[in-house]
């Protein structure tokens, strides 16, 4: 499956969302995943960035949108007070964004929602990664996505 992540670059414009929304549709990816971050994330180090969260109305009409083209949507959750929301709209499945690997309660309440979660793994330690694999046995539903934040290969630790 190919997943293309709108991450927080739309700024909170729904003109931007929609754009992206537009242009990826005409694209071979299987499915379309936005970004939804916890408070933490944006009370620290980001504060300029919270005026990228969307309004649940966007979320629904791009829901309709993507699923109306044949595509899956999913969240890439780091809010809880969300979940609930997302899935009363009929998210296909959910991704674990890279430093919650650890956050077992924001795993086991997207694990309890029984859709399938994408785990990205590329910022976690291998003992991180050991412990995860572990704690979730052989579901099926969890999926480990290698992801990193660079564009030099060498910096990609494949090899994790």
């Amino acid at each position: 499956m190919i997943i293309t992540e709108i991450g927080l670059n739309h700024l909170g414009n729904a003109k931007n969302v929609q754009t992206y929304i537009k242009k990826l549709i005409n694209t071979d990816t299987d499915a379309i995943t936005f970004q939804v971050r916890e408070e933490e994330f944006y009370n620290k180090k980001w504060n300029s960035l919270y005026d990228t969260r969307l309004e649940k109305d966007l979320y629904i009409e791009s829901i309709y949108e993507v699923h109306n083209m044949g595509k899956k949507f999913g969240i890439a959750l780091g809010d809880l007070g969300y979940l609930s929301f997302f899935e009363s709209i009929g998210v296909d499945f959910y991704k674990v964004i890279r430093n919650d690997i650890t956050n077992m309660d924001l795993i086991n309440k997207m694990r309890d929602t029984g859709k399938e979660i994408i785990v990205s793994t590329g910022l976690s330690s291998e003992d991180d990664i050991d412990k995860f694999v572990k704690y979730i046995g052989d579901n099926n539903n969890f999926k480990l996505n290698h992801t990193q934040l660079s564009y030099e290969i060498k910096d990609c630790n494949l090899s994790a």
